[in-house]
C-alpha cells in the first residue's frame, strides 16, 4: 500500500520510573531548598502525589502545575517610563504574559512600545517582530536602544514570525516587542503563552485596532492608546499628545489614565522621548 514505508511500527513503551522527589518548601515558604525554580504544589500531601507533582514539573516544565492557593500578583519589566510602570501596579509590562498596545495609526502605540523595547535592550536580549516590514530597527536608537542586543525577524507569513518568536523567547530573549496588522494576529497566541510562562520573558504587541478576540483573552495588559493632536517645534511636526487607559489588568488594577507626548526621532532639541503630560485616577 502506498505510504507503508514512511510508517513505523510502535512497540509499547515501558513505563518510566518516578523521579526521586525535590525539596520542596510549603507554599508560601520560599523556593525549594536546592535553588531550583520550580513552582511548590506539595505542601503537606501523600507522598505518591508529591511524586506525581514532582515528575510532571521535570516532564513539563515549572509553569505546568500552579497551586491554586499561590496568588502569582506578579512582576514586570520596566517600559523606561516611571509613571507608567506605576500606573500598571507590576513595575511595568508583566513578566511571563502578553501585553496589548492598541490604538489607531498615528496614535504613538507602536512609538511606546519601540521606546519600551529600547529601555529593555538596555538590560536584556530583545527582539522585534516586524510584520508588515515597516519599522525601521535603527529608530531604536534615538530612544537609548542597544541594537547589539536587538534581533530582528522579518517573516514571509504569520506563522513563521511567531514560530520565530516563540524560538527566540526559548532561546534566552526576554523582550519581544511584534508589530502586527489584523492580519498578522489571525495564529491563537496559545502556541506562545507556554514559552513566554517557561522563561518569564515579556511580549508586547502593536495590534491597532481591531485586535482579535483569543488575543485580547490571551492578554494580561492592555494598554489603548488615542491621538490627541500633533505636538509641533521647529515648525514641524515632533511628536503626538496622545490619551493612555489601562483597559484590562489581570495582576493590577485597571481603569489608569495617562496623557503623554510621544515625541519622534528628530536631528533638533529635545529629540526622541516620551513626556508625562499628567495622571487621571485608577478605577477601583
Amino acid at each position: 500500500m502506498a505510504g507503508t514505508a514512511a510508517l513505523e511500527r510502535l512497540e509499547p513503551e515501558e513505563p518510566e520510573p518516578w523521579p526521586a522527589p525535590l525539596p520542596c518548601a510549603p507554599v508560601g515558604g520560599g523556593a525549594p531548598a536546592d535553588g531550583a525554580s520550580r513552582a511548590d504544589l506539595t505542601g503537606t500531601v501523600p507522598e505518591r502525589l508529591r511524586r506525581a507533582l514532582d515528575a510532571c514539573q521535570v516532564r513539563y516544565g515549572p509553569t505546568a502545575l500552579r497551586a491554586g492557593i499561590a496568588a502569582d500578583r506578579g512582576s514586570g519589566l520596566s517600559t523606561g517610563i516611571a509613571a507608567l510602570d506605576h500606573l500598571t501596579g507590576t513595575g511595568g509590562l508583566p513578566l511571563g504574559r502578553v501585553t496589548i498596545l492598541e490604538g489607531p495609526l498615528g496614535a504613538g502605540a507602536l512609538t511606546l512600545g519601540l521606546a519600551a523595547l529600547a529601555a529593555a535592550s538596555r538590560e536584556v536580549p530583545c527582539a522585534l517582530v516586524d510584520f508588515d516590514h515597516t519599522v525601521d530597527p535603527a529608530d531604536l536608537t534615538a530612544y537609548a536602544g542597544v541594537l547589539d542586543r536587538l534581533w530582528v525577524v522579518r517573516p514571509r507569513e504569520p506563522l513563521e514570525g511567531w514560530a520565530a518568536a516563540r524560538a527566540l523567547v526559548r532561546a534566552g530573549v526576554r523582550t519581544c516587542l511584534a508589530v502586527a496588522g489584523t492580519g498578522a494576529l489571525v495564529p491563537a497566541p496559545s502556541a506562545l503563552l507556554p514559552a513566554l510562562a517557561e522563561t518569564q520573558a515579556v511580549c508586547a504587541v502593536v495590534g491597532g485596532t481591531s485586535v482579535p478576540e483569543p488575543w485580547r483573552v490571551a492578554s494580561s495588559l492592555t494598554l489603548a492608546v488615542a491621538p490627541l493632536g500633533w505636538w509641533w517645534a521647529h515648525g514641524d511636526i515632533a511628536g503626538v499628545d496622545v490619551a493612555l487607559h489601562v483597559g484590562k489588568h489581570r495582576l493590577g488594577p485597571a481603569g489608569g489614565r495617562l496623557r503623554l507626548r510621544v515625541r519622534f526621532p528628530r536631528p533638533y532639541p529635545p529629540g526622541a522621548g516620551v513626556e508625562v503630560l499628567a495622571a487621571g485616577p485608577v478605577a477601583s
